[in-house]
């Protein structure tokens, strides 16, 4: 639900990450979606970079649903998802998705309350600034990897 101005700090409800299947594979065709982040930076006037070593973001307890009623879907998720924002991690994190070959058609949901987004900033680790990070979702499809 959105408020009356277009602020995206003004914004009420559930954080939504949402996919759509609509192929026309009868079942067999695993997806998921998976999460990685960049290392929190902080760069000052005179270029140089600050960053903090080790922070994840984590969100908990999510929740899926989805749109197919097929009693033969499974559609899979974490409850508490750990996000590790670190350049040097070449592993994601999976949040959602089937697997085992059940089909999950139709509109799948994975969706969050913001309120219970924390960071988990390392002993030694926290600074004074304003550090960013980006973080990548990816839709794997198993049928086209």
């Amino acid at each position: 639900m959105r408020k009356a101005t277009d602020d995206v700090t003004d914004l009420k409800g559930d954080q939504t990450l949402q996919v759509f299947d609509g192929r026309v594979f009868k079942s067999g065709v695993n997806w998921s979606v998976n999460a990685k982040a960049t290392t929190f930076k902080e760069k000052n006037a005179t270029g140089a970079t600050r960053e903090i070593q080790g922070a994840k973001i984590i969100l908990k307890n999510t929740q899926a649903k989805t749109t197919d009623t097929n009693q033969s879907s499974s559609l899979s998720n974490q409850k508490d998802v750990e996000i590790l924002a670190d350049d040097k991690n070449t592993s994601t994190t999976t949040l959602f998705g089937n697997e085992n070959g059940k089909q999950v058609k139709g509109w799948s949901d994975l969706f969050w309350d913001p309120e219970h987004v924390s960071l988990d900033i390392p002993q030694n680790q926290a600074k004074l600034g304003t550090f960013e990070s980006v973080v990548t979702w990816t839709l794997v499809d198993q049928a086209f990897k």
